[in-house]
């Protein structure tokens, strides 16, 4: 009788629903489903019904599901029934009660890893941590989002994955984020692309869209869009296509381009339209699908009259049994609330004991990742601290190397410097035994520069400090220099050095390399040749743009099985007789390096007892295509340099008396010298001859170059206080190291620089080259 009255009310509710204008034939199909026999198979229709329709009506599917919920054997069935909870927290957070679905999601995942159930922990942790981002929680959300990644990620399935990767780039993209968001969505592209799963692709391109949207590159993030909308025409995804020709529409007006951006925005409208109707034919589908699983109730074939007088009549007899068992629903309406009470504490007894156990849990992820960020913070550390040794290291063997410098090259400018003039005034004696005495003694403190010259260029090439300065030069002339330098050795050991470049248009490269270069492979060649000759020659291959340079001597020669050897620093070969020569077997390594900074290679040529070639290609460019020289053999013998330089007044600046000395005699017969101590005596000097209108017509001047500041003051107070000077070439006496200082030196002002241990023929060279400059 009950059970009568029970069903019976429902009835009524049914036709006072038709009555105020409810959709009759979507409610008699929901009693029909209400009436019918429960069975596992139309619970699974049923709530897979209210998942698809949840988006449409979340109050039509919160009701099948509540009806799905209170059937005994739908919560036997855990997987079921952790569906139908998770739809449920959805519909309640699309209703703005976030409360209420968290309380559900946390059940729900508490009996998930009971049931040890990955996908469903992954479904409740993403809504948790979509809770959290809509109350503005993004680190609670973070921490749902990156446990959900961490499950994922050990589930080994790569399609779990990419979706908690994107769950993530959403937290991101509200936390500004912006270099982690690009960071996960390679990954996730990089996950998909392997299981070739088009939707979720078209998604993460979407995302990377919305990522090169926030960082303000518009074509980036139309070709991300195109893409998506070539693969949702693919697969026909209208949602999809929706949604990206919406934002292909919104790119193309916000670029201005109003014509393609509306006709993206009809092509969205038709798609939406496509979508609604194929989605309502879609539910039609499922409940058409539900029914026919359900006997029809001979009820509904009545008239709709016959169907209301039964409904009305049902209704007066419930209103009586009501009444008469007034007592008996009240009692058992009391035993109900008391049963509420008691699962309403059983409930809460078990929340809390959850809620401490996602506490205890987030509390340990907390330390982990606070252990992980600690582990990584050190190991920052230490780099950091390794990066600063390794500075301090680089920076104490620098200062070593110009302490060293200094201190060799200090006593070495004085023995040096005299043993030039001593030269000198045995070559006017024509006593030739202690003139090769003299000679030797140069070429042996040359000897030692070179080798300090080519510790530090090495030093700079090791860490990477070598800097490369591009100018204008004719190779010819170039050549022609390198063969003078070695006139004088050359002779002596009666070797002939000949220059045969052929035609050459003016190059650009780095003068200064590879001059060093060309100094280095000569000075190997008149080391290891006895008699014979030297020649140096260049080619220009136009098709290549390079420079192809072969050094020929015919020296001792090199062992085959040595030659790859060669370019070794500190080996030479181990035979008795190479003894005998001296270096350090640094030329040819250091030369290697260099030609690989210009881009260039170099190899070598050799057979024991005839000679050897080298050979170097370095890449050039022509400044125009005008011949840079006819094509003439350079013979040193016919070189001569012009020393005198006549009626002249040069002012030296040298602390040191000694170097005073050299200096002075060095051009005691070209210029009348006159020398001061400090820079202090030379500014008291200039502004007397001033008042008298008279100025000199070189400053040669001694500079620190670890610090020369005060000397490049000193010259910018002359230049601005004496106008005359602002054309006076002015030449730095400097004890150099690396090989970019007197660079620096000339481009603050001074003209040139002379290197310490000063030679006679090098100070004569750059002093009539500043001066025809001048003039």
């Amino acid at each position: 009788m009950r059970n009568w009255l029970v069903y019976g009310f429902i009835f009524w509710i049914t036709a006072t629903n038709s009555l105020f204008g409810a959709d009759t034939t979507r409610i008699q199909q929901w009693d029909r489903l209400q009436q019918s026999p429960p069975s596992l198979a139309n619970s699974q229709l049923l709530c897979t019904l209210a998942e698809e329709i949840s988006p449409l009506d979340p109050n039509l599917s919160n009701e099948i599901i509540q009806s799905l919920i209170d059937q005994p054997f739908v919560k036997e069935n855990n997987d079921l029934l952790g569906k139908c909870l998770l739809i449920k927290a959805s519909n309640l957070l699309a209703a703005n009660q976030p409360e209420q679905a968290e309380k559900i999601l946390k059940d729900v995942l508490r009996k998930f890893e009971t049931a040890n159930d990955t996908s469903g922990q992954l479904k409740a942790l993403s809504q948790l941590g979509d809770i959290q981002m809509k109350q503005k929680e993004f680190q609670k959300a973070m921490l749902y989002f990156e446990t959900a990644e961490i499950l994922a990620r050990n589930s080994k399935n790569q399609l779990r994955h990419a979706n908690t990767l994107l769950d993530l780039v959403d937290c991101l993209f509200e936390m500004n984020d912006t270099s982690r968001v690009k960071i996960q969505l390679n990954m996730a592209e990089m996950l998909v692309t392997r299981v070739e799963n088009p939707d979720l692709l078209e998604n993460i391109y979407l995302y990377q869209a919305k990522f090169y949207s926030v960082a303000g590159d518009q074509n980036q993030r139309m070709e991300y869009l195109k893409k998506a909308l070539d693969l949702s025409r693919l697969h026909d995804n209208l949602k999809q296509k929706a949604t990206i020709l919406l934002e292909l529409s919104r790119s193309a007006l916000q670029q201005g381009d109003t014509l393609l951006g509306l006709e993206f925005l009809e092509a969205a409208h038709e798609a939406q339209k496509k979508l609604f109707k194929q989605n309502r034919t879609s539910i039609q589908d499922r409940y058409n699908l539900i029914l026919e699983n359900i006997p029809e109730n001979k009820t509904e074939k009545s008239s709709y009259i016959y169907f209301w007088f039964i409904s009305l009549g049902l209704f007066i007899l419930i209103l009586l049994y009501l009444l008469t068992k007034n007592k008996n629903i009240r009692k058992h309406l009391l035993s109900n609330i008391e049963k509420l009470h008691s699962t309403n504490e059983e409930l809460q007894s078990e929340l809390i004991d959850f809620k401490i156990a996602v506490e205890q849990q987030l509390n340990k992820s907390i330390l982990d990742i606070n252990n992980e960020i600690e582990a990584k913070a050190d190991a920052v550390q230490k780099l950091d601290n390794a990066i600063e040794f390794a500075r301090q290291s680089e920076y104490l063997k620098d200062m070593f190397l110009a302490k060293l410098s200094h201190e060799v090259r200090s006593p070495l400018t004085t023995i040096l410097g005299f043993t030039s003039l001593l030269e000198t005034e045995l070559a006017e004696m024509e006593n030739q035994e202690l003139y090769e005495y003299a000679s030797t003694i140069t070429q042996s403190g040359q000897s030692l520069i070179d080798l300090l010259n080519n510790l530090f260029e090495l030093s700079l090439i090791n860490s990477n400090r070598l800097k490369v300065t591009i100018s204008t030069f004719n190779i010819h002339e170039l050549m022609n220099e390198v063969a003078l330098k070695f006139d004088h050795l050359s002779s002596q050991k009666g070797i002939r050095i000949v220059v045969s470049p052929g035609e050459l248009p003016l190059m650009e490269s780095d003068i200064k390399l590879i001059k060093n270069m060309l100094m280095m492979v000569v000075d190997n060649s008149v080391r290891f040749t006895e008699k014979g000759y030297i020649k140096m020659s260049a080619e220009y291959d136009e098709g290549k743009k390079q420079v192809a340079i072969q050094i020929k001597d015919t020296g001792i020669g090199i062992d085959k099985a040595y030659i790859q050897d060669v370019f070794e620093p500190y080996r030479k070969e181990k035979l008795g007789y190479s003894t005998i020569y001296q270096g350090a077997g640094l030329s040819l390594p250091l030369t290697k390096k260099i030609t690989e900074i210009l881009g260039g290679t170099i190899y070598l040529e050799s057979e024991k007892g005839i000679g050897t070639t080298v050979h170097l290609s370095l890449p050039m460019k022509y400044q125009k295509v005008t011949i840079a020289n006819e094509n003439q053999p350079f013979d040193n013998k016919n070189e001569t340099l012009n020393e005198r330089i006549e009626n002249r007044s040069f002012l030296l600046v040298e602390p040191d008396k000694l170097n005073q000395l050299i200096v002075k005699k060095m051009l005691e017969n070209t210029a009348q010298i006159q020398v001061v101590g400090s820079k202090e005596q030379a500014f008291t000097l200039l502004n007397e001859l001033a008042v008298n209108n008279q100025h000199f017509d070189l400053i040669m001047m001694d500079v620190n170059v670890l610090d020369a500041t005060d000397e490049i003051q000193f010259i910018q107070k002359i230049k601005s206080e004496h106008p005359p000077y602002q054309n006076i070439p002015v030449v730095a006496l400097a004890t150099y190291s690396l090989s970019d200082e007197p660079r620096n030196l000339v481009e603050n002002g001074f003209a040139a620089c002379v290197a310490k241990p000063i030679i006679k023929s090098d100070l004569m060279l750059i002093v009539n080259q500043v001066l025809e400059t001048k003039e």
